[in-house]
């Protein structure tokens, strides 16, 4: 069912992929990759409130399931951010050395003012590789902001890849 769902999907009937997923989850209803491929439909089809209430649901009868909770935490950006901070911290709590969460965090809290703890998080977030020239983009932002341009400058010429690299080079 799963797959003629996945199928349904890649066709574009929507309708009948959500239906197919739903019958699935009837007969197995705490199953992860049903759970996140009918939230995705349904987020397909701007009905955000119910992809969350889906996995939320979900996420009360498995509570430590790392993989819901962080798209939950994803969903919950566009329709609670505070709830969304709350779903981060939880995965940090978890795992702390996940530089990917850590960097979706900073994001957050920057966006909410919280500067010294993004500042922080965006710092291990630069420990990997893969993130470590938006990691550096950001903390260039928060110094430039702050008028400290030295470190703002110092910060700029670590990214030197990515999609922030003209804006960063030009500073």
């Amino acid at each position: 069912l799963l797959a003629v769902a996945i199928l349904h999907r890649d066709n574009g009937q929507l309708a009948d992929a959500e239906q197919t997923a739903r019958a699935f989850l009837d007969l197995m209803p705490d199953d992860q990759r049903a759970t996140l491929l009918l939230a995705q439909l349904l987020q397909q089809q701007d009905r955000i409130e119910d992809a969350v209430r889906l996995i939320e649901d979900t996420l009360n009868r498995k509570p430590s399931n790392r993989i819901l909770r962080l798209q939950y935490a994803r969903l919950l950006t566009i329709t609670d951010r505070p709830l969304a901070v709350e779903q981060f911290e939880i995965l940090r709590k978890q795992d702390p050395t996940d530089q990917e969460n850590n960097f979706l965090l900073a994001l957050l809290l920057l966006n909410e003012g919280q500067i010294e703890e993004s500042v922080k998080l965006f710092t291990q977030a630069s420990r990997k590789p893969s993130l470590r020239a938006d990691a550096q983009y950001h903390l260039g932002g928060i110094a430039e902001r702050k008028g400290n341009m030295v470190t703002a400058l110092g910060h700029y010429r670590e990214v030197r890849f990515g999609r922030n690299y003209l804006s960063a080079t030009a500073r």
